[in-house]
């Protein structure tokens, strides 16, 4: 059986399309979640927990999934950073988070790939 190479419009159509028919709603048990006190400390722990879930789920691709983790901890730093020393509403802040999400982003569709291998 040979493989098909990945089809990204495709599958854009199709979360595109998926996107459209889900209900709007929050489940009610959102309503409760407290914020937590110090978002960047639970950001790091988060990060951490990733990095060691990510490690635990593709043990053989370790070296590679290393540069997408680094690239997302360092935005995560250098956002830290910024936000801590001035105007968190600062154009480059906005630029960092829209670097955080597309590495986060990188590392899902690598994973995903990962995954497709297993199959």
């Amino acid at each position: 059986m040979t493989r098909e190479p990945f089809d990204l419009q495709k599958i854009r159509r199709n979360w595109e399309r998926s996107a459209a028919t889900l209900p709007v709603r929050s489940p009610d048990r959102l309503a409760d979640v407290k914020a937590p006190l110090d978002s960047y400390a639970v950001g790091a722990a988060l990060l951490e927990r990733l990095r060691r879930e990510v490690f635990e789920a593709f043990p053989e691709q370790q070296r590679t999934l290393a540069p997408f983790l680094v690239r997302a901890e360092r935005c995560f730093e250098q956002l830290r950073e910024r936000t801590a020393s001035a105007d968190a509403a600062a154009p480059d802040v906005s630029e960092l988070r829209l670097q955080l999400v597309a590495a986060f982003d990188d590392l899902e569709d690598i994973c995903e790939a990962f995954l497709g291998l297993r199959r």
